[in-house]
């Protein structure tokens, strides 16, 4: 799905000139699953990203080194969130109760 400031959709199911048009009308997309869009649909969004016209967060589950054309993947940075333990998540709530002076 593609987020927008102005509109949300499957950019999978967009044909290229909704492609076009969501880019032209917005400063910041989010794609999910990019790994979806086939090629030329990931070509259309190089001129906007190149020039500064356009943030892009892209989210996949597939590895993005293979999944994302690599003229798109080059002009992106890449970032692996990775889950977080048990211990981290309770000593993070606990640091958030502490900083907010939650009391039981």
């Amino acid at each position: 799905a593609v987020v927008s400031t102005q509109s949300t959709g499957n950019a999978a199911k967009h044909n290229k000139g909704q492609l076009i048009e969501l880019i032209k009308q917005n400063d910041f997309i989010i794609i999910d699953e990019i790994h979806r869009l086939n090629k030329d649909k990931q070509d259309i969004l190089l001129p906007a990203i190149e020039f500064g016209e356009i943030n892009v967060v892209a989210t996949t589950t597939e590895n993005p080194f293979f999944a994302v054309n690599p003229a798109v993947r080059s002009r992106l940075q890449i970032l692996e969130l990775k889950p977080l333990k048990n211990e981290e998540i309770l000593n993070g709530l606990k640091e958030i109760i502490k900083k907010n002076n939650f009391q039981n």
